[in-house]
């Protein structure tokens, strides 16, 4: 219904990374910077933290679409509540390879020979973690562990951990002294600035639209979305998905004002947990900046 009303060929705020949709923000732009140098180095670690909404997932996901198969491999491990010991089957499993059955130690000279042998044709194994900071220290140290194993001076697997800011918490731990001096490079995302709001919202915009189209969402409503959403991208998608579909309802081709400060306000209520008033719509506060 919202692509149809406003001409958009996909949808400009959907949840889901998109990588036809990534906003190279200062904050975004210097982390994917940090990857990628990190990347080719083939060794060690590198470690990307942000609160929850900042766009984590969707740097990996933009990293991933540009890799270059004649330079390396990825392999993602999204699911990280699990066990030291299960370990060798999810680095195996996120490049494809099930490991056959057999003891910790048979598996993990398993998994090292096949490691070896992407190595020895030239090729890089660099293992994905998102969500790194549900992994539990011993897990954490068994994947130091698995950094440690090498072709003669060349390291057989790089690890780059993405998660939210207690990630570092854990790596804080005494017992991770020895991965944190592994840590080649570290970079922490952050909120979106009201400019960078602002350019945010178009940019996701005009990927969606034909070149020369209005945007239904204009900058007169920047200050708004940037004060509701506190800048978290996806914050700001969620509640921009909200004012386009209100704006479709109520046959608006631009989003207005008044609905846009009803919405956001009625969106706010529901963030906070607080009770949504229905009047709220015949007439809206303006929203403040937190």
């Amino acid at each position: 219904m919202v692509e149809s009303h406003f001409g958009f060929r996909g949808l400009p705020f959907q949840l889901s990374p998109d990588p036809r949709f990534w906003y190279d923000s200062p904050g975004h732009a210097q982390a994917l910077g940090y990857l990628r140098w990190g990347a080719s180095q083939a060794e060690g670690f590198v470690v990307v933290t942000g609160p929850v909404g900042t766009g984590k997932t969707t740097l990996l996901a933009h990293l991933l679409e540009e890799q270059d198969p004649t330079n390396g491999m990825y392999g993602l491990i999204s699911h990280t509540v699990l066990q030291a010991d299960l370990l060798p089957e999810a680095v195996a499993l996120a490049f494809g390879q099930p490991l056959p059955t057999g003891n910790l130690p048979q598996r993990i000279a398993t998994l090292e020979a096949y490691l070896t042998a992407l190595a020895a044709s030239g090729t890089r194994a660099r293992l994905v973690v998102d969500e790194a900071q549900n992994l539990d220290i011993a897990t954490l140290e068994a994947l130091r562990l698995l950094s440690n194993l090498q072709l003669g001076p060349h390291a057989l697997l790089q690890c780059i951990l993405v998660g939210q800011p207690e990630l570092w918490l854990r790596l804080d731990s005494p017992e991770l002294a020895p991965l944190r001096q592994r840590v080649i490079a570290a970079c922490r995302l952050g909120a979106l600035d009201a400019e960078q709001t602002g350019a945010y919202m178009a940019h996701r915009q005009q990927c969606a639209l034909t070149p020369g189209a209005a945007l239904p969402l204009g900058q007169d409503l920047v200050p708004l979305v940037h004060a509701a959403a506190k800048g978290v991208p996806r914050c700001i998608n969620l509640l921009c998905n909200r004012l386009l579909l209100a704006a479709a309802l109520d046959g608006q081709t631009r989003v207005e004002t008044q609905l846009a400060q009803a919405v956001a306000e009625e969106w706010m209520a529901e963030q906070s947990g607080l009770p949504v008033a229905p009047e709220s719509w015949g007439a809206p506060p303006s929203v403040e900046a937190p």
